[in-house]
């Protein structure tokens, strides 16, 4: 047995233990049942070759994109990534408050990480609706303009 840790969308990193010969799509199902995501097929498993995200074939076996040192010495892990795979083009189509959180987490983090970019104004927008998401709506007599500011620019 082997141990992989697969990170998900939130930082959270997930300690698996498979056989060597396991598949990418055994790993998936594991996290999915783990995570109780139910459109799991939004998402998939990736790891990463020269800075860059790779998505994993259910069928292709995890040691052909591992590092020999996960096969041959079972203290070694093995990191794969659990990202959206596919993307909508209307959130109404994602029936699921835990997907819905899930795609959030994604592109915030792709975002901050300038994997993804996209003009200022709409990051400032991205950013008040994170906010929003976070702390619930603004309270002008509760938190100063000073604050808000920082908070603004804390998240971007």
């Amino acid at each position: 047995m082997r141990e992989l840790s697969v990170v998900m969308p939130n930082g959270q990193s997930i300690l698996v233990k498979c056989d060597v010969k396991s598949g990418g799509g055994d790993v998936f199902d594991m996290i999915v049942a783990h995570s109780n995501l139910v459109e799991h097929f939004y998402f998939g498993l990736a790891y990463i070759d020269d800075n860059e995200f790779f998505f994993l074939d259910n069928d292709t076996k995890i040691s052909k994109v591992a590092p020999n040192s996960w096969k041959k010495v079972p203290t070694s892990t093995f990191v794969l990534f659990f990202r959206v795979k596919f993307f909508v083009h209307d959130i109404a189509l994602l029936l699921h408050k835990l997907t819905r959180h899930q795609y959030y987490l994604q592109l915030r983090k792709d975002i901050l990480e300038d994997r993804l970019s996209c003009h200022e104004e709409t990051g400032l927008y991205l950013g008040a609706l994170a906010l929003q998401a976070e702390y619930g709506d603004c309270m002008p007599e509760v938190f100063a303009t000073f604050y808000l500011s920082y908070m603004v620019m804390k998240y971007l």
